[in-house]
């Protein structure tokens, strides 16, 4: 199946280029440290709780006009900087945070017209589902599946002030000025649009909130609303 891919604001189909998502399907290595013990067989494993980065690879063709196209796609992404949203139509529910890797090396047809090349990506590990980004709304104590097997950390937008709390992770947010704060549970920080708002925000466990696998009581106390967008994952 011949698809096309979504990288930040651009379609590869604005430069007539498709791809086949032969590369997309690998999964991340899981980050540990062994220690070998003199005396002792087999190594001792440290898990880092976490997984690496992941090369995802679209070997690409531009059918029309390569010369053009190929010089306009090249430009644009050189020009990105930072995690950009990746989006293929292998995996329509789905997207990864990336940032474009290269190099490009095409390999170019008679007389300009096509090329073929692999377009590469340095992607965080997390298959992100984009049924994670719908907004959760509580005005009053309910629950929150989590549909996956991994722990993910939402956006917790709170209007009012009080103490909530999610699968027993106690927060209060303190009287403020603010409509609302978010608490980005990924990044630790509480913001008003482009306001600091961590002086507002307490967390009383060890870390901001996640949302674990499976059913997440969540308590709204004495604040107005929360909001949770839930940015499920998977690998």
């Amino acid at each position: 199946m011949i698809g096309y891919f979504v990288f930040g604001n651009r379609s590869s189909r604005d430069y007539a280029l498709y791809i086949s998502g032969d590369g997309t399907y690998d999964a991340p290595e899981r980050d540990y440290d062994e220690i070998e013990i003199p005396g002792r067989s087999g190594n001792l494993i440290l898990d880092n709780h976490r997984y690496k980065n992941i090369t995802v690879k679209y070997d690409a063709f531009i059918k029309d006009d390569f010369d053009v196209n190929f010089a306009g796609f090249r430009s644009y992404l050189l020009s990105c900087t930072g995690y950009k949203r990746l989006e293929d139509t292998y995996h329509p529910d789905e997207y990864r945070m990336a940032l474009y890797k290269g190099p490009l090396q095409p390999d170019v047809g008679a007389f300009l017209r096509e090329g073929s090349f692999t377009v590469e990506f340095n992607c965080k590990p997390q298959r992100f589902l984009k049924s994670g980004e719908k907004i959760h709304s509580f005005t009053e104590d309910g629950s929150l599946l989590n549909p996956t097997d991994f722990s993910s950390r939402p956006v917790i937008r709170v209007y009012g002030a009080g103490t909530f709390s999610i699968a027993g992770q106690i927060v209060t947010v303190a009287e403020h000025p603010y409509e609302y704060i978010d608490v980005d549970c990924e990044m630790m920080d509480a913001y008003y649009e482009s306001n600091n708002a961590n002086g507002y925000v307490r967390v009383w466990d060890t870390d901001f909130p996640v949302l674990y696998a499976g059913k997440n009581a969540v308590t709204v106390g004495e604040c107005k609303k929360i909001q949770i967008i839930p940015r499920w994952w998977i690998l």
